[in-house]
This record gives C-alpha cells, structure tokens and sequence, in this order.
C-alpha cells in the first residue's frame, strides 16, 4: 500500500493525500498474490525480522516487520502500518502505478544509481544483487532506487528504498498496497517514512522474496493515498 517524490523527509507531507480506505487498521495489510512490473505473480513469502511489531517479515525495509510510530524504531516494510500516521491532501501522487511512484520519489537525479526492481519470481542473484546496491549506495549517501514486489493473497504487494543525495542524505521507505480490503474492497494505498538508516537483518539470508534490509530509526508513517 504506497508511493513516491523527489523530495526528502521533511516534503513527504507535500506529496501525501489522504488515506482513502478506512478498512486498513492498525497495521494490517492484506496478504495478496504479487504481481511484479513484468506480470510476474507469485506465491506469499514470509521472514523473520527485526521489527517487533510482526509475527513475520516478507522482505525488508520494505517488506517486512511494522513500526510502532517511534524514531527509534526499525521498520522491515512488510506489513503497512497505518497507525498514527498523518494524512495530508496535497493533491500529490497517483498511487496507481507503484513503480512510477517511487521514480517520482527519487526524483531526475543523473548519479541516481538503479539498485533495480525485484520480485518473487526472481532469482537469488537479482535479489542478492538489489540488497548489495541499496546498502552500498546508502553507505556512501548516493541517490538511489531499489523497488521491491512482496507476496500478497488478493492484492499487489511493493516495498522500496528511496535515497536522495543533498546537503542533508534523505531515506525514504515506501509502502503500496493494490487492495488493503482485500477482494476489491478498496485501495490502492501507500504510506512513507523517513529512515535514519539502512541496515542489514541479522541471521537473515537472501532470498526471493526477502532483501534482508530494514528501515532503522524509522519516522512517523505519512499517508500518500
């Protein structure tokens, strides 16, 4: 359930509109069938985290793990949590399309560096790959992407990363669900929070459909739609 911009933490309330659906409590988000940019479908994955606010952690940073609302919290992005968050209707982003989100997020930057798009269906090496690029580009503070496509049951899952390289290092961790409801009851929906860093999960191995990432010191949850 989420989307993108360009800009840092402190514009994510200038990209937000309000959550449309009043299905998604607390953190719930729908468990669906995952389909990725290419169409590729695939069956629910799940890994354990470092978020305490989850039985179970597909993917991190922006597959895994809820975040209680907290600044020190580290938020592993698989499930969207809605708790707390701020709602501001700016008129922003169209949350329709994911992966269109999270280019806007990132923003026209000619060093971005593309750490891909990686889903379920794809093999260890992309996604080995996906978690080597995001934490290397972070480490160094480079502007760059990384999109991710979870498992889910009824509905199309995303996660990503989002790096803005500038005078102050912006980290952002997007969340999308297709259909939060489940069955066609309403969606799509994505929040945002800032991240102090990226980290990597410990005794967490790499695998489809997980990144082994987490959002450390995650921020307060911004509604995009």
């Amino acid at each position: 359930m989420q989307v993108p911009h360009n800009n840092p933490r402190g514009r994510v309330a200038a990209v937000a509109i309000a959550l449309t659906t009043a299905c998604t409590a607390g953190n719930g988000i729908t468990n669906s069938t995952t389909t990725n940019a290419s169409g590729t479908t695939a069956d629910e994955a799940t890994q354990t985290g470092a978020d305490t606010g989850s039985d179970t952690d597909t993917y991190t940073g922006t597959g895994t793990g809820t975040d209680t609302g907290s600044d020190t919290d580290t938020d592993t992005g698989d499930t969207l949590d809605t708790s707390g968050e701020s709602e501001t209707d700016t008129g922003g982003p169209v949350c329709s399309e994911f992966e269109t989100l999270v280019g806007e997020w990132a923003g026209i930057d000619p060093a971005l560096v593309d750490c891909g798009v990686v889903g379920p269906q794809s093999s260890q090496q992309a996604w080995q790959h996906a978690h080597d690029c995001a934490l290397e580009a972070n480490a160094l503070e480079q502007s760059f992407k990384l999109v991710m496509w979870l498992q889910g049951i009824d509905s199309q899952v995303g996660l990503a990363y989002v790096g803005v390289a500038g005078e102050s290092y912006q980290l952002t961790q997007l969340q999308w669900d297709s259909d939060p409801c489940g069955g066609g009851g309403c969606g799509p929906a994505a929040v945002a929070r800032s991240c102090a860093d990226l980290v990597l999960l410990d005794g967490c191995a790499v695998e489809p459909p997980k990144a082994c990432l987490a959002c450390a010191g995650a921020g307060q949850a911004d509604s995009l739609c």
